[in-house]
């Protein structure tokens, strides 16, 4: 037995911040969740969003939860996730390699 299908409901102002974030955040897993929500509201399912964007079902239902409990804020990368740089501009030994003069 499956699970009734979630949709969010967002107000204007929460449409226009979302399109403005999937069009132009920096980061790419921003835009990727706000075009996740978007497309959620407008009634596409999560496994479809999830084959689309090519994630897993359950990454695409916490997007959703954390939109409704964060908001915006939430869809950010927390600190500490992720990988660290490969390059650092404060070392120096990588400084030398990319000083192409």
């Amino acid at each position: 037995m499956s699970r009734k299908e979630k949709h969010i409901d967002l107000n204007e102002s929460e449409q226009i911040t979302l399109r403005e974030g999937a069009k132009y955040h920096p980061k790419p897993e921003f835009r990727e969740k706000c075009r996740a929500l978007l497309l959620n509201q407008a009634g596409v399912t999560i496994k479809q969003i999830a084959t689309h964007l090519d994630v897993n079902h359950n990454t695409v239902g916490t997007w959703i939860n954390t939109w409704e409990t964060a908001g915006i804020v939430g869809l950010n990368r927390k600190l500490g996730q992720g990988r660290n740089p490969i390059l650092s501009v404060t070392n120096p030994r990588h400084i030398g390699h990319l000083d192409t003069s």
